[in-house]
Protein backbone atom coordinates (compact mmCIF):
# COMPACT_ATOMS: atom_id res chain seq x y z
CA UNK A 1 0.00 0.00 0.00
CA UNK A 2 2.64 2.44 0.87
CA UNK A 3 6.18 2.56 -0.01
CA UNK A 4 9.68 3.37 1.91
CA UNK A 5 9.94 7.53 1.32
CA UNK A 6 6.16 8.38 1.12
CA UNK A 7 4.42 11.13 3.18
CA UNK A 8 1.22 10.29 4.41
CA UNK A 9 -1.31 12.00 6.47
CA UNK A 10 -2.94 10.03 9.15
CA UNK A 11 -6.34 11.25 9.06
CA UNK A 12 -8.27 9.88 12.31
CA UNK A 13 -7.95 9.71 16.13
CA UNK A 14 -6.02 6.65 16.96
CA UNK A 15 -4.80 4.70 19.71
CA UNK A 16 -1.26 3.64 20.30
CA UNK A 17 0.76 2.05 23.21
CA UNK A 18 4.22 2.88 24.58
CA UNK A 19 4.61 -0.15 25.83
CA UNK A 20 5.60 -3.21 23.64
CA UNK A 21 3.90 -5.82 25.49
CA UNK A 22 0.59 -4.84 25.24
CA UNK A 23 1.15 -5.38 21.67
CA UNK A 24 0.47 -9.34 22.00
CA UNK A 25 -2.48 -9.30 23.63
CA UNK A 26 -4.77 -10.89 20.75
CA UNK A 27 -7.21 -8.20 21.36
CA UNK A 28 -4.52 -5.97 20.00
CA UNK A 29 -1.91 -7.05 17.21
CA UNK A 30 -1.77 -10.68 18.66
CA UNK A 31 0.28 -13.76 17.30
CA UNK A 32 -1.26 -14.83 14.30
CA UNK A 33 -3.27 -13.76 11.25
CA UNK A 34 -2.01 -10.85 8.53
CA UNK A 35 -1.12 -7.72 11.07
CA UNK A 36 0.80 -4.45 10.70
CA UNK A 37 2.92 -3.11 13.30
CA UNK A 38 3.81 0.39 13.13
CA UNK A 39 6.18 1.82 15.15
CA UNK A 40 5.49 5.76 14.93
CA UNK A 41 7.65 8.80 16.47
CA UNK A 42 5.17 11.72 16.89
CA UNK A 43 5.59 14.47 18.83
CA UNK A 44 2.18 15.68 19.26
CA UNK A 45 -0.18 12.69 21.43
CA UNK A 46 -2.51 12.63 24.20
CA UNK A 47 -1.50 10.02 27.49
CA UNK A 48 -4.76 8.95 28.49
CA UNK A 49 -3.58 6.44 30.97
CA UNK A 50 -5.19 8.12 33.48
CA UNK A 51 -8.51 7.96 31.70
CA UNK A 52 -8.71 4.40 31.07
CA UNK A 53 -9.56 1.64 32.86
CA UNK A 54 -6.91 -0.68 31.76
CA UNK A 55 -4.02 1.56 32.88
CA UNK A 56 -0.62 -1.19 31.84
CA UNK A 57 -1.93 -0.49 28.50
CA UNK A 58 -0.13 2.72 28.60
CA UNK A 59 -2.84 4.60 25.80
CA UNK A 60 -1.71 7.38 23.62
CA UNK A 61 -4.22 9.04 21.25
CA UNK A 62 -2.50 9.74 18.08
CA UNK A 63 -4.56 13.13 17.10
CA UNK A 64 -6.15 13.06 13.51
CA UNK A 65 -4.39 15.03 10.02
CA UNK A 66 -0.55 13.91 11.44
CA UNK A 67 1.52 14.17 8.80
CA UNK A 68 3.93 11.21 8.82
CA UNK A 69 6.81 9.91 6.77
CA UNK A 70 7.16 6.23 6.44
CA UNK A 71 11.24 5.35 6.74
CA UNK A 72 10.83 1.85 5.94
CA UNK A 73 8.66 -1.04 5.60
CA UNK A 74 9.07 -4.88 5.88
CA UNK A 75 7.71 -8.18 6.31
CA UNK A 76 8.97 -9.83 9.15
CA UNK A 77 6.48 -13.40 8.63
CA UNK A 78 4.14 -14.67 6.38
CA UNK A 79 1.19 -12.94 8.42
CA UNK A 80 3.01 -9.87 10.21
CA UNK A 81 4.60 -6.65 8.34
CA UNK A 82 6.71 -3.77 10.50
CA UNK A 83 6.11 -0.08 9.21
CA UNK A 84 8.19 2.70 11.35
CA UNK A 85 7.21 6.51 10.65
CA UNK A 86 8.19 9.55 11.44
CA UNK A 87 5.71 12.57 12.69
CA UNK A 88 6.95 15.74 11.10
CA UNK A 89 8.14 18.36 13.52
CA UNK A 90 5.86 21.65 13.97
CA UNK A 91 9.28 23.23 11.95
CA UNK A 92 7.97 20.77 9.14
CA UNK A 93 4.04 20.79 9.69
CA UNK A 94 3.96 24.55 9.44
CA UNK A 95 6.59 24.37 6.59
CA UNK A 96 4.44 22.41 4.70
CA UNK A 97 0.86 24.29 5.62
CA UNK A 98 2.82 27.43 4.53
CA UNK A 99 3.57 25.23 0.65
CA UNK A 100 0.13 24.53 0.82
CA UNK A 101 -1.20 27.79 1.83
CA UNK A 102 0.96 29.32 -1.23
CA UNK A 103 -0.15 27.04 -3.74
CA UNK A 104 -3.36 28.21 -3.32
CA UNK A 105 -2.86 31.49 -3.31
CA UNK A 106 -1.39 30.95 -6.79
CA UNK A 107 -3.99 29.01 -7.74
CA UNK A 108 -6.59 31.70 -6.48
CA UNK A 109 -4.48 34.37 -8.22
CA UNK A 110 -4.67 32.01 -11.50
CA UNK A 111 -8.24 31.89 -11.38
CA UNK A 112 -9.06 35.36 -10.92
CA UNK A 113 -6.61 36.06 -13.94
CA UNK A 114 -8.52 33.32 -15.98
CA UNK A 115 -12.08 35.28 -14.83
CA UNK A 116 -10.80 38.27 -15.37
CA UNK A 117 -9.85 36.80 -19.30
CA UNK A 118 -13.19 34.93 -19.68
CA UNK A 119 -14.88 38.31 -18.67
CA UNK A 120 -12.86 40.51 -20.91
CA UNK A 121 -13.70 38.07 -23.74
CA UNK A 122 -17.55 37.82 -22.73
CA UNK A 123 -17.95 41.59 -22.65
CA UNK A 124 -15.82 41.88 -26.02
CA UNK A 125 -17.97 38.82 -27.68
CA UNK A 126 -21.72 40.81 -26.29
CA UNK A 127 -19.54 44.15 -27.54
CA UNK A 128 -19.20 42.32 -31.04
CA UNK A 129 -22.95 41.04 -31.15
CA UNK A 130 -24.17 44.30 -30.36
CA UNK A 131 -22.26 46.06 -33.44
CA UNK A 132 -23.42 43.25 -35.20
CA UNK A 133 -27.04 43.50 -34.41
CA UNK A 134 -26.64 47.38 -35.09
CA UNK A 135 -25.15 46.78 -38.64
CA UNK A 136 -28.42 44.66 -39.49
CA UNK A 137 -30.61 47.18 -37.85
CA UNK A 138 -29.19 50.13 -39.78
CA UNK A 139 -29.11 47.67 -43.06
CA UNK A 140 -33.50 46.64 -42.52
CA UNK A 141 -33.67 50.59 -41.87
CA UNK A 142 -31.44 51.55 -45.40
CA UNK A 143 -33.32 48.96 -47.22
CA UNK A 144 -36.72 49.98 -46.58
CA UNK A 145 -35.72 53.61 -47.10
CA UNK A 146 -34.68 52.12 -50.57
CA UNK A 147 -37.64 50.27 -51.16
CA UNK A 148 -40.05 52.93 -50.15
CA UNK A 149 -37.83 55.61 -52.66
CA UNK A 150 -38.28 53.43 -54.89
CA UNK A 151 -42.41 53.02 -54.73
CA UNK A 152 -42.09 56.81 -54.47
CA UNK A 153 -40.25 57.18 -57.78
CA UNK A 154 -42.52 54.62 -59.32
CA UNK A 155 -45.66 56.46 -58.53
CA UNK A 156 -44.21 59.29 -59.39
CA UNK A 157 -43.26 58.03 -63.30
CA UNK A 158 -46.73 56.86 -63.12
CA UNK A 159 -48.33 59.95 -62.48
CA UNK A 160 -46.28 61.58 -65.12
CA UNK A 161 -47.22 59.21 -67.95
CA UNK A 162 -51.04 60.03 -66.61
CA UNK A 163 -50.39 63.33 -66.87
CA UNK A 164 -48.38 63.11 -70.41
CA UNK A 165 -51.53 60.63 -71.66
CA UNK A 166 -53.71 63.29 -70.14
CA UNK A 167 -51.62 66.08 -72.66
CA UNK A 168 -51.62 63.98 -75.72
CA UNK A 169 -55.34 63.06 -75.00
CA UNK A 170 -56.21 66.91 -75.01
CA UNK A 171 -54.14 67.78 -78.08
CA UNK A 172 -55.68 65.44 -80.13
CA UNK A 173 -58.84 66.15 -78.90
CA UNK A 174 -57.71 69.90 -79.51
CA UNK A 175 -56.50 69.01 -83.49
CA UNK A 176 -59.50 67.15 -83.95
CA UNK A 177 -61.98 70.06 -82.70
CA UNK A 178 -60.04 72.30 -85.25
Amino acid sequence: MYCQGDDLVWWAFSSATSTVAVLNNDTFLGPVCQRTLFSIKVYHCVNIRRYIAIGHEDERLILPITDFHLFSRMRSSKAANLAKLEAASKAEAEAKKKKEEDAAKLKSANLTKLAAAAKAEAEAKKKEEEEAKRKAVNLAKFEAATAEAKKKEEKKEEEEEKEEKKLEDLRVFAGSAA
